[in-house]
């Protein structure tokens, strides 16, 4: 019953490798963890390089060239 529906944490202070365990954390009066404090919640890690994606082809305005894009097969009804 005194089950919080969540449960926000500020972690804007964390930096690159920061972690955040349970007993970090202040919970609300009446609320039992039932975890061990020593359980993380969080981890900051550098994201995993991505594959740059491929630039599309524009005109002076910036605007895509409908033939340059993606071809996915024509219209729904086109068979040729």
């Amino acid at each position: 019953s005194d089950i919080p529906e969540s449960i926000e944490v500020d972690i804007t202070h964390m930096d690159l490798n920061d972690v955040l365990h349970v007993a970090d954390i202040t919970f609300g009066e009446g609320i039992e963890v039932m975890v061990a404090p020593e359980r993380t919640i969080c981890s900051i890690a550098q994201p995993k390089a991505e594959a740059e994606p491929e630039e599309e082809e524009t005109d002076e305005e910036g605007v895509v060239d409908a033939e340059d894009g993606p071809e996915e097969g024509g219209e729904a009804g086109d068979e040729g």
